[in-house]
């Protein structure tokens, strides 16, 4: 299983520590990271 790490935290104790649903978190980090790739692609940066 992929374990995603947003500063050391996995995303469940992110949801553990804000109360957030997991899911909740799993959407939230997804489209961040979805914006953050776009923005990266705008500025011409390509991997």
């Amino acid at each position: 299983m992929h374990q995603t790490q947003v500063q050391g935290l996995k995303l469940r104790e992110i949801a553990e520590l804000t109360g957030v649903p997991l899911g909740t978190v799993k959407s939230r980090a997804h489209y961040a990271l979805e914006n953050l790739r776009l923005a990266l692609e705008e500025l011409g940066v390509t991997a």
